[in-house]
């Protein structure tokens, strides 16, 4: 068998798929344990309240990363964990 080309929409939807379902595996994780006083809450609204909370963190983090990136090569900055640092204490030297 050859492997067919991928569009890059495909790879793009396949990879927000699959980061979702980590961000679903950790809010369960967090769920069951209940961190934060969410222990006493019933477990239904625990699953609703972190996997909801993931996803938000993930639908914040998600276009930042896309922002970092186009920033570190639009100003020639390296693209590791510097660049938060570049925006608060100046640049990495």
């Amino acid at each position: 068998m050859t492997a067919q080309p991928v569009s890059p929409r495909y790879a793009l939807a396949r990879q927000i798929i699959i980061e979702l379902a980590a961000m679903t595996v950790i809010g369960v994780f967090l769920a069951i344990i209940g961190p934060f006083g969410s222990i006493g809450a019933p477990v239904p609204e625990r699953l609703v309240t972190w996997i909801g909370f993931s996803w938000l963190g993930y639908a914040c983090y998600r276009p930042m990363q896309a922002v970092a990136s186009w920033v570190s090569a639009r100003w020639l900055y390296p693209v590791g964990g510097c660049w938060r640092r570049r925006f608060w204490w100046g640049p990495c030297r």
